[in-house]
């Protein structure tokens, strides 16, 4: 039998672009072998309920633009989980803006 203990999620749209992973604009830079990430993403469910999270960022443009997933814990220094929004319909679910600024 699987017992699930922690929701993971991976979180993609962002406020200027959407979901299209190609204009990815939040950014982590590597700092003593962790990620600092800077940016944020909208309309993403049900995060509360996660303990980490599958964050899309650009981690190189110095040749084209690089982006990976980087796994965030959700109580994470510098990473904000803002659940102010008001919504006109589908309020039985969560959803919640990611910040991150590292």
């Amino acid at each position: 039998m699987v017992t699930l203990r922690y929701h993971s999620f991976s979180i993609l749209t962002e406020p200027n672009v959407g979901s299209d992973a190609g204009g990815t604009e939040t950014k982590a830079q590597l700092k003593d072998g962790d990620f600092g990430i800077n940016g944020s993403k909208v309309f993403i469910t049900n995060t509360n309920f996660a303990k980490h999270l599958a964050f899309s960022a650009i981690t190189d443009s110095k040749n084209g633009k690089e982006i990976s997933g980087i796994i965030v814990r959700t109580d994470s220094e510098g990473f904000t989980i803002n659940s102010d929004y008001e919504k006109m319909g589908l309020n039985a679910s969560n959803t919640t803006e990611l910040i991150g600024e590292c």
